[in-house]
């Protein structure tokens, strides 16, 4: 159950309005009628409050290796985590494990941020070599790729490729088996289609789709 008040936004996702405030309200007012139901007799409430509270639990033990987490932050199953740099996890952070372990990795001295109220889906493989920030309010459908290197030069396969970082910002949609390349900048509010591969910035509030991704319309 969440009560507390959550002050908590990315303060590296672009653009000067968020919508954070507004859906911790909303998430704050949905927990505080469910606790209402449950106190009022509604046994149905019970089952929901526990399966929250066991995933509460399983995220603190999973994501033991994280140099943050959040609070009430539920994990299903159990992802991969590897830290050699720092990985933070945000408040009310959601990520499923269901169907396939999720990966969230940060190299030697990388950065890996998740911001607040962010749902990360099954089979996602988030891996920084330097830097991925993603901001608040994010929905990562499954099997979605985020990646700063391409790990091979194009020319010589045994080198590896100087690392540029990946931005996304707030209340931004990812479809399901979308690959974020390195050096990519998504701005708040943008929705990128399913299948896409996104290989340059795509403005705030606009939706892309294909491969290469490019924009299709403004929202």
């Amino acid at each position: 159950m969440m009560l507390e008040q959550d002050t908590s936004s990315s303060t590296h996702a672009p653009g000067p309005v968020s919508e954070a405030e507004p859906m911790a309200q909303d998430l704050n007012m949905r927990a505080a009628s469910e606790l209402r139901r449950l106190l009022r007799g509604d046994v149905r409430m019970l089952k929901p409050l526990i399966l929250k509270t066991l995933e509460i639990v399983n995220g603190r033990y999973t994501l033991r290796k994280c140099s943050s987490v959040g609070h009430y932050v539920r994990v299903t199953a159990r992802p991969y985590v590897y830290n050699r740099g720092t990985i933070a996890i945000g408040d009310r952070v959601i990520i499923r494990n269901e169907t396939v372990r999720c990966e969230l990795v940060a190299a030697h001295g990388a950065h890996l941020e998740i911001g607040p109220r962010t749902w990360v889906g099954y089979g996602c493989s988030i891996a920084a070599q330097r830097s991925i920030r993603i901001g608040a309010d994010c929905h990562i459908g499954p099997f979605t790729n985020i990646l700063d290197n391409d790990y091979h030069d194009v020319y010589d396969h045994h080198t590896k490729p100087e690392s540029r970082p990946v931005t996304i910002g707030n209340n931004v949609w990812i479809g399901t088996r979308v690959i974020i390349l390195p050096g990519v900048t998504i701005g708040e509010g943008a929705v990128i289609g399913a299948g896409a591969v996104v290989t340059r910035d795509v403005p705030p509030r606009s939706v892309a789709a294909g491969n290469p991704a490019r924009v299709l319309r403004t929202l």
